[in-house]
């Protein structure tokens, strides 16, 4: 369901279990959910993608091209909040999926650097490129 405050929830899940190796071992899986759509982007497998309609999540529309353009919507909306949050597995294979046609690899990703704000008390960090006070933690390369 979406957020009291309307908003998409966000899951994400990386490894069922850390001591060993049993149960699928790494399966990455990030997931957007409102109250009318769960889009479930499974790195390593097919992806997902069901309407409310079908409470039971039996019929998988990832490809139904009705829906593409809600399906795509989500799914940005799902690569924005990896970066928002900067998700340590974020790269370009979480866009290029074989039902969006538009998004292609790159070694670049966003093309941006996403540093770690400082901490009250810390000196500013510097900038990787230019060794550089950095002037925004989010910036384009």
């Amino acid at each position: 369901p979406s957020l009291p405050t309307g908003r998409p929830a966000h899951v994400e899940f990386t490894r069922y279990e850390i001591d060993h190796d049993g149960f699928g071992g790494f399966q990455p899986m990030r997931a957007v959910i409102t109250d009318e759509y769960k889009l479930a982007i499974h790195l390593l497998d097919t992806d997902e993608f069901y309407a409310a309609d079908d409470p039971y999540d039996l019929v998988n529309r990832i490809g139904d091209e009705s829906l593409a353009e809600v399906r795509n919507a989500l799914h940005d909306e799902l690569l924005d909040w990896m970066n928002r949050t900067r998700d340590p597995f974020r790269g370009y294979q979480w866009a290029c999926r074989p039902w969006r046609a538009d998004k292609t690899p790159s070694w670049d990703v966003d093309g941006f650097t996403r540093q770690r704000e400082n901490d009250p008390g810390e000196y500013r960090q510097l900038d990787y490129s230019t060794g550089l006070t950095m002037e925004s933690a989010t910036r384009s390369k």
